[in-house]
């Protein structure tokens, strides 16, 4: 085809699907506007009030499957060699590192979190997610995965899977030239039609479609700016489907006509008509209040201004009328005790179709584990199925990411990951990774856990209990409960912390802190303090067995180095060692104890004395 006939059929086959979803784009237009709280068009002495219960309940709902990051986990084979082992721990490192790099494309566009973002929209009832693997013009490697619309998003499936998906939206002058240009620099050249005004709207066309050629599948893409064909049908080469990600979250009724507008069911769907019901009796007693709190007002004057007072709403007005005139006023009654009854039975309604107000801390009572657990489990079935859908569209936009990295030979990439010999994680390392990293069977398993992470006491408590207990293992608390991602490195940390604990290991530390003190010293140039506390550490060492003796300067005696071992000193050496190390003959039996003596009997060898004190010889 050529370039007017593809325009053609692109144009046509857009129309044919818009008008095929048109049931589905009405649905999810209702549920966005009940979601944020758009309030109906306000009449002359009406009230509006309208409840947020919609909105909190979403915003919670979008919390609880958001907070935490996911967890990534890859395959292994049974009879795994260590290198296989690496090769997937070093596998799901990159996919933290392209989780970190996601959030920070978000925030470059405006955004703060992908998760968050994602939530949104499968909390509506629809996802589409378009992930790709490119360079940009600096030859940077990225990692997109833009968050859709769904609106804007026409799926067509097959007996094979999506064979058709096209994307249609409007933006404005500024941003429809921005876009040519952009594909004007990438060297595609076309007639691009200005918009005439700063106000007009261009229409972009993003056309995918899928073929098969000799058994293997072919996918072709096509853009189109304001009319204008800027990209013909192209074959994407590096791409085995349709790079688009859509589905629903609903019934899977495709035999009726109307099946679109029940296929992506939002989480508010089935509260809506409690929410429409709360409405009316919230503004019906609002309204009762009004009329009672502002009564009307009647100025009897024997000349009233000219002219009605105005469209009068039966409560608040200046009423003036002339002396002989009669007006009458009629009091609304106070709220009917059915209304009441209504708006408890609708609350309630409202509750078991969304979280209890419980959980927003409405309660007088301290509630009891047995009663938080079965808490927890009401929020996480009424989270499951959507919870389920965040676990599969990043499971398979992980897969898919990591299929392209490694088929596509883009090289190298530094991504900022986790240590996984720190001892706290979510710490930020940089880390290389290439296409080889990845390993053969690739298939990314993802967790996105939905308890707290602020009640971490309760929780190891409770593994406490459990394990003393002997109802579960460690690795399976650790897994479950305390969501411990590598147990085999968590086992490592704990004999890393029962060494650190050992006295003696603690002691050696010591004598290292101290080592670099001594060396503090020198450089500080106090000598005599360096000395003093070397003295004292190599004793220490002696004393814990890490020495065998304090060296020694050279002088008179023998270095410790070449005694004998019964000659070496303890740390308190005795008179004979001391003499020993100094060459000196041991004292006379008779020691003289004055100079004069000492000086007389300089040189004796001895002397026998008889018990009496008789000098033998």
């Amino acid at each position: 085809m050529d370039k007017d006939e593809q325009k053609q059929m692109i144009d046509t086959e857009t129309t044919n699907l818009q008008k095929y979803w048109q049931a589905r784009d009405t649905a999810m237009a209702e549920n966005r506007n009940i979601i944020n709280l758009l309030k109906p068009e306000a009449k002359t002495g009406s009230q509006i009030w309208t409840t947020n219960e919609p909105k909190v309940f979403f915003d919670t709902s979008r919390s609880l499957i958001s907070i935490n990051p996911p967890r990534f986990r890859l395959p292994i084979q049974t009879n795994y060699t260590p290198e296989q082992k690496d090769q997937m721990n070093k596998a799901e490192r990159l996919c933290i590192g392209i989780y970190r790099s996601l959030n920070d494309r978000q925030a470059e566009f405006g955004g703060v979190n992908w998760l968050w973002d994602l939530a949104y929209w499968i909390l509506l009832g629809w996802y589409s997610v378009f992930s790709v693997v490119k360079k940009d013009k600096e030859g940077q490697i990225k990692f997109v995965a833009d968050i859709f619309d769904p609106m804007t998003v026409y799926p067509q499936w097959d007996s094979d899977g999506l064979v058709r998906c096209i994307r249609t939206y409007q933006v404005d002058k500024v941003t429809a030239m921005a876009m040519a240009e952009s594909y004007w620099e990438e060297g595609l050249e076309f007639d691009f039609n200005e918009p005439t005004s700063d106000a007009g709207r261009s229409t972009i066309i993003n056309y995918w479609h899928r073929t098969f050629k000799k058994g293997k599948p072919v996918i072709e893409n096509a853009i189109m700016v304001a009319g204008n064909l800027v990209k013909s049908l192209t074959v994407q080469r590096k791409l085995t489907r349709i790079p688009i990600h859509i589905g629903a979250i609903g019934s899977p009724d495709r035999i009726t006509t109307e099946w679109m507008n029940r296929k992506g069911e939002s989480i508010i769907d089935a509260n809506k008509d409690s929410y429409d019901y709360l409405n009316t009796m919230i503004r019906l007693m609002a309204q009762i209040l009004a009329e009672n709190a502002y009564p009307n007002r009647v100025w009897k004057l024997l000349n009233p201004h000219a002219g009605a007072p105005g469209e009068m709403k039966g409560y608040g007005e200046d009423i003036f009328i002339k002396p002989q005139e009669a007006v009458e006023l009629i009091k609304s009654s106070t709220t009917p005790n059915e209304a009441n009854i209504l708006v408890q039975y609708f609350g309630s309604q409202v509750q078991k179709g969304s979280i209890p107000n419980v959980v927003y801390g409405g309660t007088p009572i301290e509630l009891s584990g047995f009663a938080i657990s079965q808490l927890m489990a009401a929020i996480k079935y009424k989270l499951g199925m959507y919870l389920n859908a965040m676990q599969m569209v990043t499971s398979r936009v992980f897969s898919d990411f990591l299929y392209q990295y490694k088929t596509g030979k883009y090289g190298k990439i530094t991504l900022s990951t986790e240590n996984p010999y720190d001892l706290k994680r979510g710490m930020a390392y940089m880390e290389e990774f290439e296409s080889k990293d990845v390993p053969e069977n690739i298939y990314v398993e993802v967790t996105i856990p939905i308890s707290s992470q602020f009640d971490k006491t309760q929780a190891i408590m409770n593994s406490v209990q459990a394990l003393q207990s002997g109802l579960l293992s460690r690795e399976t608390l650790w897994e479950e409960e305390l969501d411990i991602q590598d147990s085999e490195q968590e086992k490592e940390r704990i004999r890393e912390d029962q060494v650190s604990n050992d006295p003696f290991v603690r002691q050696m530390e010591i004598l290292e802190a101290m080592w670099r003190k001594v060396e503090m010293y020198k450089l500080q140039g106090d000598t005599i303090r360096a000395n003093a506390l070397s003295q004292y550490i190599m004793q220490l060492e002696m004393q814990m067995g890490m020495r065998q003796g304090i060296p020694q300067k050279a002088g008179v005696g023998v270095s410790p180095n070449i005694m004998p071992p019964e000659a070496r000193p303890t740390p308190q050496p005795t008179p004979d060692q001391m003499r020993s190390f100094t060459q000196t003959p041991p004292p006379s039996p008779t020691r003289p104890t004055t100079e004069t003596q000492a000086g007389q009997n300089q040189g004796r060898k001895g002397i026998l004395v008889s018990p009496t004190g008789k000098v033998l010889m």
